[in-house]
């Protein structure tokens, strides 16, 4: 069963098709993945807008604002 991001992402028209291209894979190797591999995450990022959190949170760790504090 696909992960839930994953489903989302290859069911955007042309999602596939553009990420197959980036990793220069077929788009049938694409559609085989259950879950975005470890050593794609950053290209599905990029070609989704999604957050690499967003995608593999067991792999990356969400990103925090910092916060401003005022001057001493």
């Amino acid at each position: 069963m696909r992960d839930k991001i994953l489903k989302e992402i290859t069911d955007r028209r042309g999602a596939v098709t553009r990420i197959a291209k980036a990793c220069e894979i077929s788009t049938a190797a694409v559609s085989r993945w259950r879950r975005v591999p470890r050593n794609r995450v950053l290209i599905v990022a990029e070609i989704t807008g999604f957050k690499p959190h967003d995608i593999r949170p067991d792999i990356f760790e969400a990103s925090h604002p910092h916060k401003k504090g005022k001057a001493a």
